[in-house]
């Protein structure tokens, strides 16, 4: 863990424990999975030790050693290491997982639904929900918002073209100073740095801290699986 700032050690914008980030999709194939890994490398990119946790059936994080080179695999704690991101897919062992020395732990809940623990996803120390400006996404938004009007959530659209901005910050209403507006990634694993202005006002991380850019690497495919 990275300590407390003191009289003898450099600043720290990190607390003590570990913090604890939920996200959702309104809808599927909305950049749910993207967005977690990229709060990941944003996190690294600032120096902090964050781990993704995929708490929905995609079997996304199993798919990246089927298809990826240069993946490493820790079979007792079902950790997969990829490009320097750390995923866990196995919910059963989350109380293990929590013992570990990370200072965030970014859960992937997959698709807003009735059947979607939503205790655990407020529990969370922050909750954001993917969105998109479709008008099937909006559909899908505006139950979310209905359905939990009362709750401290950030909204991130995916795929949103700059000139409709604004008029889905008027459509958010009340809730226009919890939306950001997705950089676009086409690759999940590439932290693109503009993306820091969607995300320091979400976790509002010191910026005095020395940044730490990530080298861009390209995957590797395994042609044909195994």
């Amino acid at each position: 863990m990275i300590l407390n700032a003191s009289a003898e050690e450099p600043k720290s914008p990190f607390n003590t424990f570990y913090k604890t980030v939920g996200l959702m999709g309104c809808m599927s194939r909305i950049g749910t999975t993207t967005q977690a890994i990229q709060i990941v490398k944003y996190l690294m990119y600032y120096g902090a030790k964050a781990a993704y946790i995929e708490m929905n059936d995609s079997g996304f994080v199993k798919l990246i050693t089927e298809y990826y080179s240069n993946v490493s695999m820790d079979h007792n704690l079902c950790k997969v290491i990829y490009q320097d991101v750390d995923m866990f897919y196995a919910q059963d062992k989350i109380s293990e997982i929590l013992k570990l020395d990370y200072d965030y732990f970014i859960y992937d809940y997959g698709v807003y639904a009735p059947s979607v623990n939503r205790i655990s996803y407020f529990e969370k120390n922050i909750n954001i929900m993917v969105a998109g400006t479709k008008p099937s996404e909006i559909i899908q938004l505006r139950r979310v918002l209905t359905d939990m009007y009362d709750k401290n959530i950030e909204y991130i659209f995916s795929f949103s073209d700059e000139n409709e901005q604004q008029d889905i910050l008027k459509m958010m209403e009340n809730k226009a100073s919890k939306t950001h507006f997705a950089v676009y990634s086409p690759d999940y694993f590439s932290y693109l740095v503009p993306s820091n202005k969607i995300y320091d006002p979400i976790f509002q991380i010191d910026d005095t801290l020395t940044e730490r850019p990530q080298q861009k690497k390209k995957p590797f495919w395994k042609w044909g699986g195994k």
